[in-house]
């Protein structure tokens, strides 16, 4: 009852005594019965990073003295404490919502990876004839000049262009590529 009032205001409530207080018609209509359950309430609600969206909402009730054990309001600490702890919360509901969502992410990404890796295997015969090819030097390429451009290479010198390059700069031997 409280929580969905407070998630809807965005704002705290404090109630020293719910009996007393008006601005409820639940707490008029059965007196008796909250009063034997509850008397004192602070409720504040847990808000996103960006603080514009509820999250939860965190309601102690009942607030007691240690030494008699007597029920007592919430106090203005009672609301600091309770403000800090919620700011708390709601990193951590937040961070828990992140990482979720990341690891579906990268559930997507993984999948996405196999289906494209199975469709971009090269054909046995495109393998073969660029074996057999015999790479050009970057400067037959044009690969030093500043105005290269690959927009008119065919697929083939493209790759071509791409082997001369790897070779150049011995990532082939560096990380002992096979080709």
């Amino acid at each position: 009852m409280y929580a969905q009032y407070v998630k809807n205001t965005m704002e705290p409530l404090n109630i020293p005594d719910v009996c007393k207080d008006r601005r409820f018609p639940w707490t008029t209509d059965s007196a008796e019965s909250v009063s034997q359950h509850i008397k004192s309430l602070l409720c504040t609600p847990i808000k996103n990073g960006k603080k514009n969206k509820v999250i939860g909402v965190c309601q102690l009730v009942n607030k007691m003295e240690e030494n008699s054990g007597k029920i007592k309001a919430f106090n203005r600490n009672d609301e600091q404490f309770l403000e800090a702890f919620v700011i708390f919360c709601g990193l951590g509901i937040q961070n828990t919502q992140m990482y979720e969502a990341v690891e579906r992410a990268m559930a997507k990404q993984m999948v996405t990876l196999e289906v494209l890796s199975y469709h971009a295997s090269a054909a046995e015969e495109e393998s073969r004839e660029l074996q057999a090819a015999v790479v050009p030097s970057a400067q037959s390429l044009n690969l030093t000049d500043f105005n290269f451009s690959d927009f008119e290479l065919s697929d083939f010198e493209t790759t071509l262009c791409t082997i001369r390059m790897f070779t150049d700069l011995n990532l082939v031997q560096n990380f002992q590529m096979k080709h």
